[in-house]
């Protein structure tokens, strides 16, 4: 795990545990889904950039 994937990780778990704190419960459920999406990003990226050489 890169840093840059833990830093996500981390604001992703804050996000959801002040949303679990205040009862916000949908804002959690948002903030899972952002964390997922950019780490799935992130594991996805160097392969986008190597087909993008690729192709130049």
């Amino acid at each position: 795990m890169n840093e840059r994937t833990a830093k996500i990780v981390r604001i992703v778990g804050l996000i959801v545990f002040i949303a679990t704190v205040t009862g916000a419960f949908p804002l959690g459920l948002i903030g899972i889904l952002i964390g997922v999406y950019l780490i799935a990003f992130d594991r996805i990226n160097p392969y986008l950039s190597r087909i993008a050489d690729a192709v130049r």
